[in-house]
Parts: C-alpha cells; sequence; structure tokens
C-alpha cells in the first residue's frame, strides 16, 4: 500500500482497545481529511504506572514510525531523516495528547528533553 499522504495530514489514532500477544499488521485506516491512522491498542495497559506508559509510548513510537515512513535507509540523508523525525514527533505529540493519561504524557515529556 503506497503512503503518499503529506507529512502534515499524518496521525496517530490511539484507541483503547485489547491487544492480543501476537504480532500483527498494523490496521491501517485513512480519515475523512486523507491523514492516514494506526490503531493503537492499549486496553491491556495500566497507564497511572511508568511500565505501562512506557509500552504505551513505544507502541505509538512504531506506529508512528509506520505512518512516516519508510524511515530513510542511512542517517547521512539529512534532509530526509529531518522529515521523518519531524513527523514521527508531530505523530507522536498528537498521539500522546489523545491519550490523556498523565503518566504517559509526563514520561513523553522526559525523553523528549
Amino acid at each position: 500500500m503506497k503512503r503518499l499522504i503529506a507529512a502534515a495530514t499524518i496521525c496517530a489514532v490511539v484507541m483503547g482497545a485489547s491487544l492480543q500477544a501476537r504480532a500483527e499488521a498494523p490496521e491501517v485506516s485513512v480519515a475523512a481529511d486523507g491523514a492516514a491512522q494506526v490503531r493503537v491498542p492499549f486496553g491491556d495497559l495500566d497507564t497511572t504506572k511508568r511500565a505501562g506508559a512506557a509500552v504505551l509510548l513505544r507502541r505509538i513510537r512504531s506506529a508512528s514510525e509506520f505512518v512516516c515512513g519508510p524511515r530513510p535507509s542511512t542517517p547521512l540523508a539529512l534532509g530526509p531523516m529531518q522529515a521523518f523525525e519531524g513527523c514521527v514527533r508531530r505523530t507522536m505529540d498528537k498521539a500522546v495528547g489523545q491519550v490523556r493519561a498523565p503518566q504517559v504524557s509526563a514520561l513523553y515529556l522526559m525523553g523528549r528533553g
């Protein structure tokens, strides 16, 4: 599936749904505004605890990299790498805000500092 969507319109959708233990391909959909969306389930996590918040942030990061990808094959490609990392950061900012979990937000902000 081609992902020819402008970085400014990409977002990750965070949903509180149960996650099966096995690895699955991301569930990708397209919103009315054309933004790619990936469900990030976290109903199985206790996001009030640091460990649960950390797992959710890893899931959000993975989903963000998926919708913003592919990651440039070399970090020497500065322009593409900066565009990719900027997209991931904007996507994560939006997704973390949608979760509305203080521990997740605090841990995310600590990692950005």
